[in-house]
């Protein structure tokens, strides 16, 4: 097992802004794993919904897959929304082939916890935007 030096949601480096990019930024490397992020827009033009969504990418490096495990943390208008969940919600494991990735796209069937949505485009009355986030107590398995 490779578990992760991530940062505590008290731990200043936890806290700090991403990069508001449209290309993968880092945003957790280790020896078998590598998570990458960046911003994209997701139109739905059928049913009228634009967002903005945090897409994530797990990269394997490594011969075998892996079995990833982790915790989303959302921060919405610099309030951490969900850092004292102890429901699971935000535990999230994945399977990464080797030599491959998972990852986050568009459409919902990509699964939880590879796409984070940021904002509502067109909603001009939605207040709500994610100002930062981040990934805690991740656990990598050789299968």
């Amino acid at each position: 097992v490779s578990v992760a030096q991530t940062p505590t949601v008290d731990d200043p480096i936890a806290l700090v802004n991403k990069i508001k990019s449209t290309t993968w930024q880092p945003l957790v490397t280790l020896t078998d794993l590598n998570v990458l992020y960046k911003y994209i827009q997701c139109d739905d033009d059928l049913n009228g919904i634009h967002k903005e969504r945090v897409l994530l990418s797990f990269k394997n490096p490594t011969k075998l897959p892996i079995r990833v495990e982790y915790d989303l943390v959302l921060w919405y208008n610099n309030k951490c929304y969900n850092c004292n969940a102890n429901d699971g919600e935000y535990h999230h494991f994945l399977v990464v082939p080797a030599k491959s990735s998972v990852d986050g796209a568009c459409a919902s069937e990509t699964g939880e916890g590879v796409a984070i949505l940021s904002r509502y485009i067109d909603m001009p009355n939605e207040t709500s935007k994610l100002t930062n986030f981040s990934i805690r107590n991740i656990k990598v398995y050789s299968k």
